[in-house]
């Protein structure tokens, strides 16, 4: 067994150990800790590419008082319904983007009167048309981005959410209503569970 005591560990020396390894590691750290309350782009699932889907999204959080003010931005590809304590708060909401696929536009919108003290449930169907026409070009997937500022916590969209596809929304078939336009046909199957 070697006699560690005698080892030199000298850290000057390793200067390059040093720039290569641990400030990196001790600044990815800091900055992950930053933004472990930003929001993220979340999807349903692996096919969240396919065009013509719905995607659901829900969360159930906690508040402990009614606040006066609860400012939410919400984002989605492609349009979406949002639902808070069984009260629809958008209807249609989202964006037709177009011509320029870089920008992106969300929906902001006060949801203080829709939340009650205790536990509050929302829920998000999401529509991903994921086809292009004169008026608007897909971002490539399905996705939801959510901001919202409740008192002094922070509600995000993130890993936290449930997300499935919706079971009755099958792919719109072809042929699209309007070549010009990139809104596809609905197809529901309203035997299935939902």
């Amino acid at each position: 067994m070697k006699n560690l005591q005698n080892k030199n560990w000298n850290l000057s020396g390793n200067k390059n150990l040093l720039q290569t390894i641990i400030i990196p590691v001790f600044l990815l750290l800091i900055c992950r800790n930053l933004n472990a309350d930003s929001p993220s782009w979340i999807t349903s699932s692996k096919a969240d590419t396919i065009p013509a889907t719905w995607h659901c999204f829900r969360k159930t959080f906690s508040i402990d008082v009614n606040p006066d003010k609860a400012m939410m931005k919400i984002a989605v590809d492609t349009k979406c319904w949002l639902w808070i304590n069984d009260s629809c708060v958008i209807y249609e909401g989202g964006v037709k983007r177009g011509p320029n696929p870089s920008d992106m536009y969300y929906d902001e919108l006060d949801i203080a009167p829709f939340l009650k003290r205790g536990e509050n449930t929302m829920s998000i169907l999401v529509w991903y048309w994921g086809g292009k026409g004169f008026s608007h070009n897909s971002s490539g997937r399905c996705g939801l981005w959510l901001n919202t500022v409740i008192g002094d916590k922070s509600l995000n969209s993130d890993s936290s959410w449930k997300a499935m596809p919706h079971p009755a929304y099958l792919p719109g078939r072809r042929p699209k209503p309007n070549f010009r336009l990139s809104e596809p046909n609905i197809c529901f199957d309203a035997g299935k569970p939902h």
